[in-house]
């Protein structure tokens, strides 16, 4: 086996083997530490399970060559499947509905998809503003008012789907059960078989309602559509509803249609808070960036001028490298696990047969040499075009790889950037002097415990519920992505 010919930590216990140096809640940042120790490639076994980790730049060029890797679906993804089933995200390769529906979702993502998304990302960022006049003054934990925003987003974008998330005093009972689920899936630490096989009745039965109820919801929506209960409308649903493949005519059963609703809603608004938590928590605690970017923001969108336009978030460029140097440091998909197709051999020297897997490891990744002496500090301008083009291309892996990787990235990094700036335009922002950064690891990463502290610019604009917003035009132009990210260029 590949495992048995990688390095591996030291002290390794009989029975338990590295547990004690793999913690269950901070496994992602203890496979830091190690891989700082051990190198590009090294191997992890916990208890009977074992991994195989790589992040060396040359090394993840071969596992994400879709030609010798393909996904493999593991740990917590895997016990996602009870409720996703073959949603995009945890489907199996081979699943005849995986690539059905990546192909037929695909324009749902294009450019001028997103332009008819970017009229409801407004009125949404204006609902978040007007919730945080609320919070001026007073310490906000960010990332629980973002996630509504996103929350709502991939929601009211994607199915029309309202669930007033601002008005509430607790979570949508979809988003609800949804994380009950997420947070289930966590692997557990140590325990005694009869309470482990307990503990997995209990988690069975308890996913199993938290999925009828979900389903039943995202069931009750798609039947509206189609019954003609509900308009119809240019969104995801409407897209997965009224398109089929160009080549075999087939189309998506409801099954698969509701399969997909829930993926969008699990995988579209976490993570997207979440890195919005990293790229806040960066801008409070390096003045220079915080300046640059309120400039930047300053002059594409002044003070007193109207709502931001779909063109002025594409040319926030040095907001859009704050971005990425956030997901650099602390990508919200922070690993992703690779099978080879047939037997073959991984970096010239270490055999693999079909089926074996190793796992990449993200920030291990964003932390190679390649990054320079001190990979730990931020620094947006690594992601001027000229570094950029200097760097391997696949040293920089935020959003999965190839035909597996996140098919709604574009829609993330447009409301983020929205967001971002809307924030800035609109508010002197503050963190803790005395926070420490702290990571809180689910099936994602987000900046735990971290509070903002928001004070109205005496020059702001009028509060969002009154302002009136211009009609947005659809027109021609490069997207995001091709005008000022050619390191995602080729990503599906």
């Amino acid at each position: 086996m590949l495992a048995d010919l990688v390095p591996h930590p030291s002290g390794r216990l009989p029975v338990f083997g590295d547990a004690l140096k793999v913690s269950p809640k901070t496994r992602i940042q203890d496979l830091l530490t190690l891989g700082r120790e051990l190198g590009p490639i090294f191997e992890v076994r916990i208890r009977s399970a074992r991994f195989v980790i790589v992040s060396s730049p040359e090394i993840v060029a071969e596992v994400c060559d879709d030609g010798r890797f393909t996904k493999k679906v593991v740990g917590g993804v895997a016990e996602m499947r009870s409720v996703l089933r073959d949603g995009l995200f945890t489907a199996h390769t081979d699943e005849p509905n995986w690539r059905l529906a990546h192909d037929i979702l695909q324009p749902a993502f294009s450019q001028a998809a997103m332009r008819r998304y970017h009229g409801t990302m407004i009125d949404i960022s204006d609902e978040l503003m007007a919730d945080l006049d609320t919070w001026v003054g007073r310490p906000v934990e960010i990332v629980n008012e973002l996630t509504k925003f996103t929350f709502e987003t991939v929601t009211r974008c994607g199915f029309n789907y309202h669930p007033d998330s601002f008005a509430r005093t607790g979570p949508d009972p979809v988003a609800a059960s949804l994380m009950n689920i997420v947070h289930r899936a966590q692997a557990p630490g140590f325990q005694f078989p009869v309470l482990r096989r307990y503990k997995a009745r209990q988690k069975t039965l308890k996913n199993a309602r938290d999925t009828a109820h979900i389903r039943g919801v995202v069931d009750e929506l798609i039947r509206r559509r189609v019954t003609g209960e509900s308009d119809d409308a240019p969104d995801l649903l409407g897209a997965m509803l009224n398109s089929a493949d160009d080549v075999t005519g087939q189309v998506l059963d409801s099954d698969s249609v509701a399969n997909q609703v829930l993926t969008f809603i699990f995988a579209g608004y976490v993570t997207t808070a979440a890195a919005l938590s990293f790229a806040l928590y960066h801008l409070v605690t390096d003045p220079d960036v915080h300046r640059k970017a309120r400039e930047e923001v300053d002059t594409l969108w002044p003070i007193g001028s109207g709502p931001l336009a779909y063109e002025q978030v594409t040319k926030m460029r040095y907001l859009r490298r704050v971005l990425d140097e956030s997901l650099r440091l602390w990508p919200t998909g922070p690993a992703f696990t690779r099978q080879a197709r047939k037997d073959t051999t991984l970096a010239g020297r270490y055999p693999m047969k079909a089926g074996e897997a190793v796992t990449v490891h993200v920030p291990l990744l964003h932390r190679a040499p390649l990054w320079g002496d001190d990979p730990e500090r931020f620094d947006p301008d690594r992601f001027l075009p000229d570094r950029i083009k200097k760097r391997p291309a696949h040293s920089y892996k935020p959003f999965g790889t190839g035909e597996r990787g996140c098919i709604g990235r574009q829609f993330a990094l447009h409301e983020a950037l929205i967001v971002l700036a809307s924030m800035l335009h609109r508010y002197d922002l503050a963190g803790d002097p005395g926070y420490q950064l702290k990571i809180r690891e689910t099936l994602s990463l987000r900046a735990d415990g971290f509070n903002l502290w928001l004070s109205r610019r005496t020059d702001g604009p009028a509060r969002p519920q009154d302002r009136t917003r211009e009609p947005m035009s659809v027109g021609g132009g490069e997207t995001l992505d091709e005008q000022a990210c050619p390191h995602l260029k080729g990503e599906a």
